[in-house]
């Protein structure tokens, strides 16, 4: 019940945070994204860009040269792509329409076909202006800000940290050492997005051993002062769509994720990991 030590426990993840960040430049690159080129890329694009690309190239290696046959070349190409992919963008509904058309013709009512439907539902969506009648994006913010802490607050606590017998328990039964720790860091799964303070997978993922080392310290620590700083269960709260035909200016009509931050999620691992013995659950759930 000491204040002091609480406050070292938020010092230290703080300073965890920070060195994350600061490390970042060290960062490997994360693997592309598939992604689902604009209809009529292949078609009308793809060979014009391909070919820019390459005349660059053969620009960079002559050290950049002004008013030649190669660097009007290099203007021409990229003019001739850049004239294309706006042509396409122009198109887009209308070749998006001719491609599920042509798929249809080739297969008829198949998995490609459906595919394609698919691909044009998931679109994105525009947001509305007006959310259940309020305007603005700061009352909008504000509403849904309003909406979820009502939401996700009625239930109220009704016990303290006194009633917590874990408190109690011998110190080496709180203990979570690096072994744990790694393991609940590999089982991360890459390219996920981060909680509120932008550390990502990656990021620890790619961190010396030494992070394993002062997160043990940091989790046994909270488990036996039976606290975690505010930071690591800060969330990020995102509206996502549920029915994409239904009302897109109405609360009712969606449901909240939360992007947790990514030592949050090494810290549940690790616990999920050593209650598993003891939790019991029926074949229904």
């Amino acid at each position: 019940h000491d204040p002091d030590h609480l406050e070292d426990i938020d010092s230290v993840y703080s300073a965890i945070i920070s060195a994350i960040k600061y490390a970042e430049a060290t960062l490997h690159s994360r693997p592309r994204r598939h992604f689902d080129p604009l209809p009529g890329w292949s078609e009308y694009v793809a060979d014009l860009y391909r070919q820019s690309r390459e005349i660059r190239a053969l620009w960079l290696q002559h050290g950049k040269p002004r008013g030649n046959q190669l660097h009007n070349m290099l203007l021409r190409s990229k003019a001739q792509f850049k004239y294309a992919l706006r042509w396409v963008k122009r198109h887009e509904n209308s070749l998006r329409e001719d491609r599920l058309a042509k798929k249809m013709i080739e297969n008829g009512s198949g998995r490609p076909f459906w595919s394609e439907v698919t691909n044009i539902q998931n679109s994105k969506l525009p947001l509305p202006s007006t959310m259940d009648g309020i305007s603005g994006d700061l009352d909008i913010a504000n509403s849904w800000k309003d909406h979820y802490s009502a939401l996700f607050n009625c239930l109220h606590r009704t016990t303290t940290l006194e009633d917590i017998s874990l408190c109690d328990d011998p110190p080496h039964h709180l203990e979570i050492n690096v072994e744990q720790v790694q393991d609940a860091i590999k089982a991360l799964k890459l390219g996920k997005c981060g909680g509120a303070d932008g550390i990502s997978p990656e990021h620890v993922l790619n961190a010396p051993e030494l992070l394993t080392i002062i997160l043990s310290f940091l989790f046994t620590s909270c488990l036996m002062h039976c606290y975690l700083p505010n930071d690591l269960m800060t969330v990020v709260l995102c509206p996502v769509v549920k029915d994409k035909s239904g009302p897109l200016s109405s609360k009712s009509n969606y449901r909240p994720i939360a992007l947790a931050s990514i030592l949050s999620k090494v810290f549940e691992s690790i616990i999920l990991n050593r209650l598993e013995t003891v939790l019991l659950t029926s074949d229904n759930q």
